[in-house]
């Protein structure tokens, strides 16, 4: 391997390549300036844009949104079953199945808001398709 190595260095820096080398960085050299002010007219002309398009806001906003609305409605359901609970302690001539007919409203309120919310899950919450 070491004289596959002394090969090849004598066959890059033999006369003949470094002179090729030498005037091929020379023409690139002397194109420089013309490339470059070509470039810069053609930016002055029609300017420069960059797009940087790192997420989707719209998508972000409505999952966003999304979020917001289920922990409200979560609140929303944790207060029905706890204002329901503390009804059941209270006297009332209104019962329904022989508890506070107000607390097992609330309770039945809760139940339904629940499985809405469930099934609202379940069902339309579907994955972003690949693209």
């Amino acid at each position: 391997t070491l004289e596959l190595v002394n090969k090849r260095m004598r066959e890059r820096f033999r006369p003949s390549a470094i002179i090729q080398t030498v005037l091929e960085s020379t023409e690139l050299l002397a194109q420089l300036p013309r490339r470059l002010n070509d470039l810069l007219t053609q930016i002055g002309k029609t300017g420069i844009r960059f797009d940087v398009d790192a997420f989707d806001e719209q998508t972000f906003i409505v999952g966003f949104e999304k979020v917001a609305n289920r922990i409200t409605a979560g609140l929303i359901l944790a207060a029905l079953i706890i204002g329901a609970a503390l009804l059941m302690r209270v006297e009332t001539t209104f019962t329904l199945f022989g508890y506070p007919g107000l607390a097992i409203i609330l309770f039945l309120a809760a139940f339904i808001g629940g499985i809405i919310l469930l099934v609202d899950i379940l069902l339309y919450d579907r994955k972003k398709p690949d693209k």
